[in-house]
């Protein structure tokens, strides 16, 4: 009787050595502060994340991508706690404690997700932003208001800041 890999036509090698060396040589270009990561969203582009994932910890990868908070919860048993999951599609509504419990990093995308996450979290924790500038970019005071809630600054203060920064009269 054949073998299912007898039956496929083709058989695909993941060469975990390769993943990691192209991560390697990533990393040995920046510099020392900068933490180089990985995106193993979309189950590692179809490489398997369960495999991926745990071969670039153990060369020295620190931060993964993931797109959703469940690719993220999946992942999260089979890399040591000081592994970063981070969820680039940021917290849903009623996410946030899932976020806390599994030690998940959000990517906060809206001033809709600061505002949330704000509410709810009592500032531990890490977080990153995405403020957008093109395409779809948010306008000034939009960005001024993520960092106004984030900051405890005022609107008016993180709004010029921003106007500022990106030579906006």
């Amino acid at each position: 009787m054949s073998s299912a890999s007898d039956r496929a036509g083709a058989l695909l090698t993941i060469d975990l050595d390769g993943v990691a060396a192209n991560w390697h040589a990533l990393n040995d270009r920046v510099a020392p502060s900068v933490h180089c990561g990985a995106a193993v969203k979309a189950d590692a582009y179809g490489l398997g994340a369960a495999r991926v994932a745990p071969a670039l910890y153990a060369a020295g990868c620190r931060r993964f991508f993931l797109a959703t908070i469940d690719e993220a919860i999946s992942l999260r048993p089979l890399l040591p706690d000081d592994a970063a999951l981070i969820v680039l599609g940021g917290p849903l509504p009623g996410t946030n404690g899932d976020f806390i419990e599994h030690r998940l990093w959000p990517v906060l995308n809206t001033p809709q997700q600061v505002a949330q996450w704000s509410q709810t979290v009592d500032g531990d924790g890490p977080v990153l932003v995405c403020v957008k500038i093109a395409p779809n970019p948010l306008l000034p005071s939009q960005r001024g208001q993520m960092v106004a809630t984030l900051f405890s600054r005022s609107l008016a203060d993180a709004t010029q800041q921003f106007r500022d920064d990106l030579g906006v009269v």
